[in-house]
């Protein structure tokens, strides 16, 4: 071989192997980690991944195992989409919900962790969702869409069976929360189901006209087995109209007779119960004030032989988002918001003190094995998903997940920068920098700023799956992400400050963080720079439309434009009746002051609008109007809409026209 010859193969293995800026090509290969449950033994992690299939228009799921000792995986389903895997008690089997062929609807399976073809374990005419298997083993309880006037299966597939065959479109509505998130709700409620496994037969448990777990704030966290598998605790709202209420209580339900007791709780979401390992206990998370659905959750336990309740971890000004018991009952591991991440903590109930296990990634999906094994999922701006085992005892990291690995290799992925300025109040707000991912020496960077939702949100040390900054900073612009006043993980305090105050101290904090983040990097030109956010980002972005022209150009997506049309067409009313103080009928002055319709006439940013069809939770028309006014004042507008979208986008092939329409707009105004 020449030497040239052999010049040029070195070059061409070096070129290939070098790591590029990333493409929606290469966001499309992902493997995005959705869940992660520890077998009792702590022998296995059953781990939820979805991938992007742009062919088929889907995001299918699949169910992997990762063996903690040989730090081998392999995947555990094929064919359907499976998720929700839960352990049997002697982690022999794996249950999971999938939609077997020739079934109509998503069953409850179960699979041997070592592979082989699952077994079938119903067959049921309404979809079955949220598995959990009792201690013994003798039941699996589910979550199923049913109809309250039924009394058994029977009636309820007969109901569905005749819907199916009319050919009316007409629903009859007499209470509110007529449709939620992307559809219309008919007479069907969620339902608790229990099936047994000797009978092969399915009960509902949570007979009447109220849904298990609730419709919002709710989720498969709201059902807990007791461990002698005796009990079962769910979550439900029985206030009559739940369209204005986030009083979800813990009901606990005997699974002999299905008789019900409950015990003393407020008027905010209680939810989240796990009984303690001995069953004199169960914890929950509280939220104290009616009506908000971003109050702080405070960890409690309810003793059932004293019938007293304590509040745990009282000094920690931080939303738990998910806990477990330790299985000797002296503590709890929980997750918690923190400055952008979520670190994982114990709290001793023997000492009382609070104590951060892990703050290296941004953690989720916490599961505990029999021996105090932890296994969870970390990410963060620069780390997509990965399974991370941490061991009993000393905690210290065991096992990570590599199924991203060989794809960080092939992409740039820049490392944030954590940055804090003096903001509105002239108190502190946290700002995190992406630098571009490839950028000349000397030359001007443009900058995108990201405004996050919420609006008790968070932009956090995440590898978001929609609002990613590393595929901005792929094209050449520098991010700037800021947790203005409002965000969560500050202390409730500053959670609270975004409260009928939507227009100003928020906007005071973009302002002055724009400020800060041009004069700290002098690289980035002042003249190119273009705020993008969805839903309360995208409101934020309509209100920077009508109250400045700092900016080269807006991008809103899902965002609010009359506040006043919105109250009336969105589904859950207690979150614009706390935010703005209210009705518009009986308080209308926030409505009109905060409003971006108001300063139409102001308009002058081209501005890009996006919005899902199937939006119910800021309404399409809130889009519309947004475009309309833009157009008739004459300002440089652009409309996408996408007919089978809601307030999220998640079909591959609109993800990919999302991305290149978000390119072309910020390449248009900033290149």
């Amino acid at each position: 071989m020449s030497q040239l010859l052999f010049t040029w193969l070195l070059s061409s293995c070096l070129t290939a192997a070098t790591p590029a800026p990333l493409t929606v090509d290469a966001f499309f290969e992902v493997s995005w980690l959705r869940e992660a449950q520890i077998s009792p033994d702590g022998r296995y992690v059953a781990i939820t991944v979805a991938k992007h299939n742009e062919k088929a228009n889907k995001t299918p799921k699949a169910i992997y195992i990762y063996d903690i000792k040989s730090k081998k995986t392999k995947g555990l389903t094929a064919g359907a989409s499976a998720s929700m895997a839960t352990w049997g008690p002697d982690a022999k089997e794996l249950y999971y919900i999938a939609t077997p062929d020739g079934a109509s609807d998503s069953q409850l399976l179960a699979i041997s962790p070592e592979g082989g073809n699952p077994r079938v374990l119903t067959n049921s005419c309404a979809a079955l969702s949220a598995p959990l298997v009792a201690p013994d083993a003798s039941s699996v309880a589910m979550v199923a869409e049913l109809y309250p006037t039924c009394q058994d299966m029977a009636c309820n597939c007969a109901k569905l069976a005749e819907k199916a065959a009319s050919k009316s479109s007409g629903q009859v509505y007499d209470d509110l929360l007529f449709r939620f998130w992307n559809s219309w709700r008919d007479e069907r409620r969620s339902h608790l189901v229990l099936f047994d496994m000797k009978n092969q037969q399915l009960r509902d448990l949570t007979p009447g006209s109220y849904d298990v777990p609730p419709l919002d704030l709710g989720g498969v966290q709201d059902i807990a087995f007791s461990p002698d598998g005796q009990y079962i605790a769910y979550v439900s709202n029985h206030d009559e109209t739940v369209a204005l209420s986030t009083n979800n209580d813990i009901f606990i339900a005997s699974i002999k007779d299905g008789k019900v007791f409950s015990f003393p709780q407020g008027k905010g979401s209680d939810h989240s119960p796990k009984f303690s390992p001995n069953g004199e206990k169960i914890a929950y998370l509280s939220m104290e004030r009616a009506g908000f659905e971003a109050d702080l959750p405070r960890l409690m336990v309810y003793s059932f032989k004293t019938k007293m309740v304590t509040k745990l971890a009282a000094s920690l000004d931080r939303p738990i988002r998910e806990y477990v018991w330790a299985p000797d009952g002296e503590g709890l591991y929980f997750i918690a918001y923190h400055h952008g991440k979520k670190p994982l903590y114990y709290f001793s109930l023997k000492s009382g003190e609070t104590t951060v296990i892990a703050d290296e990634l941004t953690y989720s999906h916490l599961s505990i094995a029999k021996d105090g094994t932890i296994a969870m999922i970390g990410e963060a701006l620069n780390q997509p998903p990965e399974l991370v085992v941490l061991s009993a005892g000393n905690h210290k990291e065991i096992a990570r997940s590599e199924f991203n690995k060989a794809w960080r290799e092939k992409v740039i992925l820049k490392a944030p920068e954590e940055l804090w300025f003096k903001g509105a109040k002239n108190e502190n707000v946290q700002l995190y920098y992406l630098p571009p991912a490839t950028a000349k020496e000397g030359q001007k960077v443009p900058l995108v700023l990201l405004i996050h939702g919420g609006p008790q949100g968070v932009f956090g040390d995440d590898f978001h799956p929609r609002w990613n900054a590393q595929m901005y900073a792929a094209k050449g612009y520098g991010v700037a992400m800021i947790n203005f006043h409002g965000s969560i993980g500050y202390g409730q305090k500053f959670t609270d400050a975004i409260s009928r105050h939507w227009g100003d101290i928020p906007y005071n904090d973009i302002m002055k963080g724009l400020d800060f983040i041009l004069e700290k990097h002098s690289e980035l030109d002042k003249d190119k720079v273009c705020a993008s956010g969805g839903s309360y980002g995208g409101y934020m972005v309509n209100w920077l439309a009508g109250h400045t022209s700092r900016f080269a150009c807006l991008i809103s997506h899902a965002g609010v434009y009359n506040l006043t049309a919105k109250y009336g067409s969105t589904e859950e009313l207690w979150f614009p009746e706390w935010e703005f103080g209210g009705n518009p009928y009986d308080n209308p002055a926030l409505y009109k002051k905060w409003s971006p319709h108001n300063f139409a006439k102001k308009f002058k940013t081209p501005t890009l609008v996006i919005h899902g069809v199937n939006d119910f939770r800021v309404p399409l028309e809130q889009g519309l109007g947004m475009y309309t006014a833009l157009k008739r004042r004459g300002v440089p507008a652009r409309l996408l809409i996408f007919t089978d979208e809601d307030h999220f986008v998640q079909k591959p092939q609109n993800i990919r026209l999302w991305w290149d329409t978000i390119h072309d707009w910020l390449n248009r105004y900033l290149n």
